[in-house]
This record gives structure tokens, C-alpha cells and sequence, in this order.
């Protein structure tokens, strides 16, 4: 990754003769693709949207709408119209997937696309504060396949810790044990490096998504030998044996992009009862006596309404779910009369913003080469399933553990990738203050540690603007707002400096790259007061939002959804994608977000058996 992101600075004269066509109009989309990411700017609302009519027109008749096509909808979408004699609507604001989108290291250059909401946080306080405005990205994909068309590929379910405390809280049906056969019947695993560990009995080989292992490289061997030495095994962190190291498991085939548009979506074109509105941003839901019975839209700029007659799935994802409720009058009363909204239900959507917080402090040198190729052969390597445009965000092996932070036995709260790709090559994808990213990454060379607080005790929020549906909502992550969270990156740092003492790091002379940083410049450089100061400068999140319209038993206690995943106080209305999560995962949401869309089209079928 990164020796694609540096050439691509200087990618002149790479034309030769001789090469196939297919090589030389890819190598040409990449390079055009590069210049145009250079030159975007970020959305502030959505009034590309905006129609002209004032009177809606009317759009159909249709047993189920969904709104959104990403993770989850795509899911949806696909078990729903095996029913030919259902009528199926799937809305969907971006477009579909592209060559640009499959290939996986072009994941920073899908995120300055239009293929991304381009959200961003509200002011921080306690992290983010080494990037602009003090603010946060909040990358979010728009499009069929919706954020695993721009996100980082991993394929890492959590711990069955996670969905057995889902059940316990009081959420029927989705327990480890229930919710497995819905992980192994979308997955489509190939053991594609035989120095892997792979517990067959918790994973699928013939579903729509694949996954498959990064082969690791001389610098994630390093990792690997480094964990192994620390006392950690190699394992399936996909199993129920989470804590230990792997290469890590992503969601390619042949390493390509395997995002949930191409994998549930394309397939299925030709399904006659399947429509798909691609640029189609809702609105507003049109409930009427407590029953959801359609959906307004945005389409061509112009104004349409669709009307349902079994039910209305919202999957528009964590931030555009609740925006989408409370502008429809789903929400928290005393918000919702502030901004001009009539009430129809008082929940409280959108109180609660859960997200994993990373720390992007942990640069590193090494006496490793990393070889710099054109990106002609670049692109020769990956159209072969090989070579550095096969690896996202520069990421190849994932560690899991446990700190003293975490009191449940064999529960990991920490998570720790490996990543090649210094952001020095890519700053306006996350937004840093350029004396942020000169002091955190001096080195050219540079690779990094990346720990990932998995049991983060801070909550954020989401507010709308305005009653307007073309306006972003007020997004606040609040990360690291409840101290423990910066104690359990401090002590990830500790651990990292530690793993740096194994032998395999010392062959490879492994340094600490950062220089002080102005902001921590009145603290003794590397002290614990310097890396804490670090932690609020450096400390942002992994594109993971979740829980901001949970499910839970009792709305008294902001449940948003039951356990069949219907909104409390109305008919005819479901929610189906990370918003629903009652608290993070000790993975990436991707795979369960799948599992959500497996689990709801089987509630729905045998409700209208």
C-alpha cells in the first residue's frame, strides 16, 4: 500500500508498449482516480438531493421498502425477493460498485469519492484533537454495498461473549449459538494460506461473501513472531478462541474486493420483483396512525412517494437511521419540538453513539526495504490476485488481548493491527493538522502498530440540524470522554514498547519514529503524562459506529427495537443494520451487520409464511 501511495505522488512517464488493454485502462482509471482525490472537497449537506416539485408523485405499491442498500439492506434485498411473489423496493442514494472500488488499497482514494457521505464529528474534546477544527472524518459509504464498499475489509466477527450478553440483556434469539449458522451461511471462507488456523466448524464455504487471508509479508512475519514470543498462540479469531494473532482475514477473492453489493446484489439483477433506485435519498416515512405505510424520496430531483403494504426496513446505517426517524418524528420529544418536528413517537433515537476509538501514535522504523514497483506492474500484480493493491489501508495481521482494564476472563479489549501505510501519504483522508502528521510520522519509511480500545465506555450522540432532510446531522462521538479508555490505550502503548524488546523486532530495528509533539511540547518527551497528552492528539475512531438505535426490552431504558428488531409504539417498521447494536462488538461490525440482514429476512418470512 504504501509503495503505491508514494509512487503515486510521482506516477509520470509509467507508459510502455506492449502491455494488454486490460492493464493499460485500469493503470489509466487509477491514475485518474488519484489526480481527481486530490482536487476533492468533502460534502457539507446533502443538497445534491434537493427536488423541485412540491407535490410528491406516487412511485408504486410494494409488500417491503428498504431504505439503504449497504450491509445490511443488500442482505435484505437478496433472501426477501427469492419470494418472486413478493414486491421488493431497495432505495439507494450512492451508486454500485466499480473497478475503482474493488481494488482494496484504493480504499483511501473510494473515501474522497462520492462513494462517501463525508461526514464529519462535532468538535471533541478529549481525542481528535490533532485534527482540523479539533473534528473527526466520519467516512460512511453511500452506495450498493454501502460502507464495505470504502471500508477496510476485515472480516472479524467479535468475541461470542459479544451476542451471548446480547441475549442476556434481554434479546431473544441472538446469542452466539443462534446467530452462528447466520455467519457460516453468508461466508464463503477459502484457507488460501496454509499457516493459518482455521476452526472449520464455525465457518461457511459455500455463501455470497468471501473471505480469505493477507500472505504475509517479511514485516508481518515480524508481527506474527513477535506476538508468539510475547506468549500469544496463532489462532482462528474468528472462533470461539479469540485472544492470539493471525494473518489477517478479509473480505477478497483472489484479492479483489468483495463488498456486500457485488456480493449480494449483482448476482440478482435480473430478479423481476427486485427494484433498485440507485441516487434515491428518502426523505421522510410516512406513518399515519402509528403505521409505517411507505416512504418520500428524493429521486432525479424530484419528489416521490412509495407506499407499502407489509412493511417499511430501514438499513441507511448508523447516522442516516436515526437522522432518517427523527425528520419522520421518531425521537426524543423535547429535540424533536426544538426543531419544528411533530411528534409521533417518543424514543430515544440517537442518544447513544457507540464507536471504537484508535490511537494513530504508534509509528514505527525498521531496517526492512519495501519495494517500490511502477504502478503499471502494480496493477499487473493485482488483475493476478497478488501485489500491493491487494492490501487495504496497508493492513496484514491483527493481534487480540486482554488487558488488566478488562475484569471478564478470556474477553479481549484490545485489539492491534499492522499497518504499512503511514498516513503522511493520504492526510486529507483523516484530517490531521499538518504539525500533527509531520511530528507523528517524520519517517518515510515508516509502518505502525494501531490499537483499537474494543470496550469503550465513552458514548457520543446524534442531533438533528434542523428539520431540513438535506442537512447533515450534529454528529458527537465524545470519544475518550470516560478516562478509562485513554488508560487502556496507555497501556497498549506499554505493551507495544515491550513487544519492540523481542527478538524478532530487534531484527528488524524497530523504533519509535514520533517526534515531540507541539501540542505535548511542555511534557518530558515519552513520558506518561507526553503519551497520555498523545493519546488526545492522536486518538480518533475505526469507522465503526453502532447503538444509535439500540435494541433492548425496555424502551423506559432507550431500547429503540425489540428483539424482532420493530420500532417500540409503531407498526410496520424495522430497523436493520449497525444502529441496532446494543453496545459494540469485540470485532468490526461488517460481518455481524451481514448477519442482521440473514436473521431479519428469516423473521419476516415466517411472519408473512
Amino acid at each position: 500500500m504504501k509503495a503505491f501511495l508514494s509512487f503515486v505522488i510521482i506516477f509520470g512517464g509509467i507508459c510502455s508498449k506492449g502491455k494488454s488493454d486490460e492493464v493499460e485502462n485500469l493503470t489509466n482509471v487509477v491514475q485518474q482516480t488519484v489526480l481527481e482525490s486530490f482536487k476533492y472537497q468533502f460534502p457539507k449537506d446533502a443538497s445534491q438531493y434537493k427536488t423541485k416539485n412540491i407535490i410528491t408523485k406516487d412511485y408504486g405499491a410494494y409488500d417491503f421498502i428498504i431504505v439503504g442498500g449497504g450491509s445490511t439492506g443488500t442482505v435484505v434485498a437478496n433472501r426477501l425477493s427469492e419470494n418472486s411473489k413478493w414486491k421488493i423496493l431497495l432505495l439507494e442514494a450512492g451508486g454500485y460498485p466499480n473497478k475503482v472500488t474493488d481494488i482494496p488499497a484504493m480504499m483511501s482514494y473510494d473515501q474522497l469519492s462520492d462513494f462517501n457521505w463525508g461526514f464529519n464529528s462535532t468538535t471533541q474534546n478529549y481525542a481528535c484533537l490533532g485534527m482540523i477544527d479539533e473534528r473527526c472524518r466520519i467516512p460512511r459509504g453511500k452506495g450498493i454495498g454501502g460502507s464495505s464498499l470504502i471500508n477496510a475489509l476485515m472480516y472479524l466477527r467479535g468475541n461470542p461473549l459479544d451476542f451471548d450478553r446480547w441475549a442476556k440483556m434481554g434479546n431473544p434469539g441472538w446469542s452466539y449459538k443462534e446467530l452462528l449458522p447466520y455467519f457460516k451461511k453468508s461466508e464463503s471462507m477459502h484457507q488460501n494460506y496454509d499457516k493459518t488456523v482455521v476452526d472449520w466448524r464455525y465457518h461457511g464455504t459455500s455463501g455470497e461473501l468471501d473471505v480469505e487471508f493477507m500472505i504475509p509479508d517479511n514485516l508481518t512475519n515480524t508481527f506474527l513472531k513477535g506476538f508468539s514470543e510475547s506468549g500469544f498462540n496463532l489462532t482462528d479469531v474468528n472462533s470461539r478462541k479469540q485472544i492470539g494473532y493471525s494473518p489477517l482475514p478479509v473480505n477478497q477473492k483472489n484479492g479483489r474486493r468483495m463488498d456486500d453489493g457485488t456480493a449480494f446484489i449483482l448476482p440478482i439483477l435480473n430478479r423481476t420483483n427486485l427494484r433498485i433506485l440507485t441516487g434515491a435519498y428518502a426523505t421522510k416515512l410516512n406513518i399515519i396512525n402509528k403505521v409505517a405505510e411507505g416512504v418520500t424520496f428524493s429521486y432525479k430531483n424530484i419528489l416521490y412517494t412509495a407506499k407499502s403494504t407489509k412493511e417499511v426496513i430501514v438499513s441507511a446505517g448508523t447516522i442516516n437511521t436515526p437522522q432518517l426517524l427523527m425528520l419522520s418524528g421518531v425521537g426524543p420529544k423535547q429535540h424533536l419540538k426544538e426543531k419544528g418536528i411533530q411528534l409521533v413517537e417518543n424514543l430515544q433515537v440517537g442518544s447513544v453513539l457507540k464507536e471504537h476509538p484508535m490511537y494513530h501514535g504508534m509509528a514505527l522504523t525498521s531496517n526492512l526495504t519495501i519495494p517500490r514497483e511502477s504502478i503499471k506492474e502494480q496493477v499487473r500484480q493485482y488483475l493476478n490476485g497478488t501485489g500491493p493493491l491487494t492490501v487495504s489501508m496497508g493492513a496484514t495481521a491483527v493481534a487480540f488481548l486482554k488487558t488488566k482494564m478488562e475484569k471478564i476472563k478470556n474477553y479481549p479489549d484490545l485489539e492491534i493491527l499492522l499497518s504499512t501505510a503511514c498516513p503522511s501519504t493520504s492526510p486529507n483522508v483523516i484530517g490531521w493538522k499538518p504539525e500533527t502528521i509531520e511530528s507523528l510520522y517524520g519517517a518515510k519509511n515508516c509502518f505502525l502498530l494501531l490499537p483499537i480500545v474494543l470496550h469503550e465506555r465513552s458514548s457520543g450522540s446524534i442531533r438533528l440540524n434542523s428539520k431540513s432532510p438535506y442537512e447533515y446531522p450534529l454528529i458527537d462521538l465524545n470519544l475518550l470522554s470516560n478516562s478509562k479508555d485513554a488508560d487502556t490505550i496507555y497501556e497498549s502503548i506499554k505493551f507495544t514498547l515491550k513487544l519492540l524488546k523481542t527478538d524478532s523486532f530487534k531484527k528488524i530495528n524497530a523504533t519509535y519514529a514520533g517526534k515531540p509533539l507541539k501540542a505535548c511540547s511542555h511534557l518530558k518527551f515519552l513520558s506518561k503524562k507526553y503519551w497520555y497528552c498523545t493519546i488526545a492528539q492522536a486518538t480518533f475512531h475505526v469507522y465503526h459506529p453502532v447503538g444509535s438505535c439500540p435494541m433492548g426490552p425496555d424502551r423506559a431504558k432507550g431500547a429503540v427495537v425489540d428483539h424482532n428488531l420493530k420500532v417500540y409504539g409503531l407498526t410496520n417498521l424495522r430497523l436493520a443494520d449497525a444502529s441496532v447494536f446494543p453496545f459494540t462488538i469485540s470485532g468490526h461490525p461488517h460481518a455481524t451487520c451481514t448477519v442482521i440482514g440473514e436473521k431479519l429476512s428469516d423473521i419476516l418470512k415466517k411472519r408473512y409464511k
